[in-house]
């Protein structure tokens, strides 16, 4: 145990000035109090309290500092952690809280804790401390290596695509003091601003404009340390146009001011010397009181997690109750649209990944070519060119027969059914191998204002399907307001339904929401939040009503919200834990559910209510959120360990489980929503899986929020741009995706979960044994 700890040195220093050094140890560096600016490769970061660096070995670096600070600092030898796991050598560390964001923030404060623990076992050397330490220390690495450590081969990868991009990082860094803009950098390196802003995000890791601000504020803060310089001078000379945008930036990085960062952090002036690095004694008392007190408000942090946020299942435990998934329906508007390229190619997308069922489409309510019967395979070749394209793919089709359209375009109803009948006898004879009984049709009446022509209707056209396709099944739309009620003149109907000859195989009705009131208002949250319920309740107690208990219910258009032009405003992720939601709380109730397939179809539709859809593409093939929700969706069929208001944990089969943690928040679109009920709206939740059978695991971490921007807002992003511009749509293609681990750990019995959600954010755990 000896030779162990003196492999691993620690101690709490006051650093003034360390000159750069090339080194071959992993050195880690903890500002307990006061300020430094450590260089590293050529890169300054300015820290102050509890903000932590890890460099990792050969890379050169040198700090400056004030001359109160004090600093824990820890020296790891790198052969003795090759001793340790012959895999060290495999990965690097890449660890530094000045450049954290988002989830990193909170592995962070799990590290500080551990990193001040050891400090605080070597200085108070109680009995037995080697022990307590290296123990500590082996926690220490081992969160260093799950959270932190890239593998050789990523690293070379992005070093490849630094270097590849290198002149253009060098120029930012050098020329940031002048106005840069992206549109411009593309142009001195004779590409399109899309092909520079991809390319680039691949080299430095983050967007062009955060890339500058970063440097820049980096910069800034330097001269905020180390010289009297008034803040709109340093605002001026380090880019930014104002002391107004620099105090912005800064407030939205460092949470508060300039002025009041500098009058916390420079205590003295910093001193610049050749080499100025004292250790602190051992005992000394202020030292040890505050790292005390750090402890405990690290502590007291976890334990107030633990108390409010922690939630604790057992992996063996007996499902609470099994998940079945609706089947999936994708609206396509029309029949004839499947004959679309883009069409076909969406559709094989969706089949490949998520596995729809059905296609739902208006068909067969005219105007047909008046054609003698000898050419039927003519006056029938469109229909039967788009179904020939559903067999292919798999997809049955659900057909939307509307009786408004229908008396629009036939004079006569003997003549449509005529004409019916003869295209209904012609599939029966084309597609002879394909199962009838799968086959929907739906009638349904957008607005006649003729209900006895109507139930008319339904009958002569329900033994018509009979007579042709006795197995397929024949059902009826509920007429639904944005309230959830069904619409009582619908509800008449269902008493006659059992005139159609036999039992309606299924009914539809959609499920678009109202929007009512401001951003936040927790009755429009509850009102979101039991639409679908409500709606599927009023649903069944109809069917109750009509002596028709047990007829499936499918929801054949779904949505959660419903603003002017909310076709656009769906763009973003700004919904999809709603969403999530009211998929999961439902599944169990309905037999099928419905999403628009593109923009496209939505809005081609002659009803403008189609602009509140939420559609699973754009154009092309760029995917818009809603195609994500589902994708989570598809993968939850299993065994409910648990769930709650935020959380779903399922087993899917032995030592496969699916974790989905969801953060449903309600806010109106249409209405500005400011920061602080962004910021508010954040939630932390963890949780512990225990009782797993202990192994090698492969984890999958996906985090779907509004930083993983959608459709809408990289396309205004980029100045909306031709929508068919195939550059454009392979950048919206790359650019749409969600924050995505992929990590092989070791498990023993137990693996914890540590999350924090935006606002309707989604985080999705994939955890399988390998």
């Amino acid at each position: 145990m000896g030779d162990s700890m003196k492999n691993v040195e620690m101690s709490l220093v006051n650093i003034e000035s360390l000159p750069k050094l090339m080194h071959d140890y992993l050195e880690c560096y903890l500002v307990v109090r006061g300020t430094a600016v450590a260089e590293v490769d050529g890169r300054e970061y300015p820290m102050g309290e509890d903000d932590m660096i890890i460099i990792p070995p050969e890379d050169t670096y040198g700090i400056l500092g004030n001359g109160d600070n004090m600093i824990a600092h820890c020296r790891v030898s790198v052969r003795y952690l090759n001793d340790v796991w012959d895999g060290f050598s495999a990965c690097r560390i890449a660890c530094n809280s000045v450049c954290a964001a988002g989830e990193q923030k909170e592995a962070f404060r799990e590290i500080r804790g551990l990193f001040m623990k050891m400090l605080l076992i070597q200085l108070q050397r109680s009995e037995g401390y080697p022990f307590e330490f290296m123990a500590c220390f082996f926690q220490f690495m081992q969160y260093l290596i799950l959270h932190f450590a890239d593998s050789r081969g990523q690293e070379e990868k992005r070093e490849k695509e630094r270097n590849s991009f290198d002149s253009v990082l060098r120029y930012v860094e050098d020329h940031y003091r002048q106005e840069l803009t992206l549109n411009q950098m593309a142009k001195m390196n004779f590409i399109s601003p899309q092909y520079f802003s991809k390319q680039f995000k691949q080299a430095a890791g983050v967007g062009f404009l955060q890339y500058l601000n970063q440097i820049r504020l980096r910069h800034a803060v330097s001269d905020l340390l180390l010289t009297e310089d008034s803040v709109i001078k340093i605002a001026l000379q380090n880019g930014f146009c104002s002391a107004k945008a620099f105090t912005e930036s800064f407030k939205r990085e460092y949470r508060e001011t300039p002025s009041d960062y500098r009058k916390k952090n420079t205590q003295k002036k910093i001193v610049i010397q050749n080499r100025i690095i004292r250790e602190l004694p051992v005992d000394t008392e202020d030292g040890i009181t505050e790292l005390l007190n750090r402890i405990r408000r690290y502590e007291e942090k976890s334990r107030k997690l633990s108390a409010e946020n922690l939630v604790r299942v057992n992996a063996d435990s007996q499902a609470v109750r099994q998940l079945t998934l609706p089947a999936k329906i994708i609206h396509i508007n029309h029949l004839h649209h499947v004959q679309n390229f883009f069409t076909i190619r969406q559709l094989e997308i969706l089949q490949k990944r998520l596995d729809f069922q059905y296609v739902y489409c208006e068909a067969f309510c005219g105007p047909v070519d008046t054609l003698p019967p000898e050419f039927r395979m003519y006056r029938y070749y469109g229909e039967y060119k788009s179904l020939a394209v559903l067999k292919e793919l798999g997809l049955i089709p659900f057909f939307k027969i509307d009786y408004n359209k229908v008396r629009r375009n036939f004079e006569a109803m003997e003549s449509y059914l005529a004409y019916f009948e003869g295209l209904l006898s012609y599939l029966k004879e084309t597609f002879y191998d394909w199962p009838e009984g799968r086959w929907m049709f739906e009638l349904c009446d957008s607005g006649s204002g003729k209900p006895g022509e109507y139930h008319n209707f339904m009958k002569n056209m329900a033994a018509c399907i009979h007579r042709v396709f006795p197995e397929a099944g024949i059902g009826l739309r509920l007429e639904t307001d944005r309230l959830g009620n069904v619409d009582k003149g619908t509800m008449e109907l269902l008493g006659g339904l059992n005139d159609l000859g036999r039992r309606p195989s299924f009914v539809t009705l959609t499920g678009w929401t109202a929007e009512a009131g401001p951003c936040g208002g927790s009755d429009n949250f509850e009102m979101l939040a039991g639409y679908h319920t409500h709606l599927i309740e009023q649903a069944y107690s109809g069917l109750k009503s009509a002596g028709m208990e047990g007829t499936p219910l499918y929801m054949v258009e779904w949505n959660t919200l419903c603003a002017a032009d909310s076709c656009a405003l769906t763009g973003s992720f700004f919904r999809s834990a709603l969403i999530l939601r009211s998929l999961i709380k439902n599944a169990d109730s309905l037999a099928g559910i419905g999403f628009w397939l593109d923009t496209y179809h939505a809005l081609t539709e002659e009803s403008s209510d189609n602009r509140h859809i939420l559609a699973l593409f754009a154009n092309g093939t760029i995917k818009r959120p809603a195609y994500f929700v589902l994708d989570i969706f598809h993968d939850l069929a299993g065994g409910v360990l648990y769930e709650d208001e935020h959380l779903l944990v399922v087993r899917i089969k032995k030592d496969e489980y699916h974790i989905v943690f969801y953060n449903a928040v309600y806010a109106n679109p249409l209405l500005s929503v400011e920061p602080e009920f962004m910021e508010q709206a954040k939630k932390k939740y963890a949780l512990e899986l225990r009782h797993m059978e202990s192994g090698t695991y492969q984890i999958k971490k996906y985090v779907y929020n509004n930083s993983s921007d959608g459709a809408y807002y990289h396309w205004d992003r980029i100045g909306w741009p031709e929508m068919f511009d195939g550059e454009v749509e392979r950048y919206l293609e790359d650019a749409i995706v969600p924050g995505t681990t992929i990590m092989k750990e070791p498990v023993g019995e137990e693996y914890t979960m540590h999350v924090t959600m935006e606002m309707n954010g989604i985080v999705q755990y994939r955890i399988r044994k390998m």
